[in-house]
């Protein structure tokens, strides 16, 4: 049965994607220009979808597709949403507090203002990691270097940019908690929120670099990875999931 459904899955996919959805959905990427809107966000869910599973078919026609047109808008769209994806802020978060404190502030405004972009920000993460999921070595290669563009978009640098901005985000909350006895309801929300995401990006490099590491990138990837780790793992003991 189990099987059954992967084979109904696959052939949707292969269906969709031969009457060039793969393609639209790279297509609407590139026109977006980085602009995070509803288009963007409808389109990464059907990016999602099409390669859920790590369909092979599909990350080939969108592979192909790149080389052919050799359009690095794709990759500048998602290199400009990424770096405009949200992170914690804690002098927000301390205002909203107050504000509710006084009674001069919506109800829940603290827990809303903080990563209010999560969701997109998973599916952002989660379209970039199913792009190479099962080990496509050819599209992790890809997403470092477009070879032959006019411009090149290192999309792994990018995810790992966010990473340590969303690092230092959580640290601030870390250290803002960490003389407290007890974590009050909004911030266990935020970090939690925070933690998620995070978890998402871990995987999404962590299929990036899969089959082997980029030449000369291992000893940078560790090193900027050790104290993003050592922090989710504080953050964890104080808002565990």
């Amino acid at each position: 049965e189990q099987e059954m459904e992967k084979q109904k899955l696959l052939y949707e996919q292969n269906r969709l994607a031969n009457r060039g959805a793969a393609e639209t959905v790279l297509l609407y990427i590139s026109a977006s220009k980085g602009e995070n809107n509803e288009m963007v966000r409808r389109t990464l869910q059907l990016g999602i979808s099409l390669l859920h599973g790590g369909n092979r078919e599909v990350q080939k026609r969108m592979l192909n597709y790149l080389k052919e047109t050799k359009d690095v808008g794709c990759f500048t769209s998602l290199a400009t949403l990424m770096a405009n994806c949200g992170v914690l802020d804690l002098d927000t978060h301390e205002r909203c507090i107050k504000a509710e404190v006084l009674g001069v502030g919506s109800e829940g405004m603290a827990g809303e203002k903080n990563l209010h972009d999560a969701d997109f920000i998973i599916s952002l993460f989660r379209f970039c990691q199913l792009l190479c999921e099962g080990h496509n070595l050819e599209f992790q290669n890809y997403l470092r270097l477009q070879a032959g563009s006019s411009t090149n978009v290192n999309i792994i640098i990018c995810t790992v940019d966010y990473l340590l901005r969303l690092q230092e985000s959580i640290m601030d909350f870390y250290w803002h908690y960490s003389g407290k006895e007890t974590v009050d309801a909004h911030g266990k929300e935020n970090l939690c929120r925070a933690i998620s995401v995070a978890k998402q990006v871990f995987n999404t490099l962590t299929e990036y670099i899969q089959v082997r590491y980029f030449i000369g990138k291992k000893s940078l990837f560790l090193k900027r990875h050790d104290e993003v780790i050592r922090t989710q793992i504080l953050c964890v003991c104080m808002c565990p999931i």
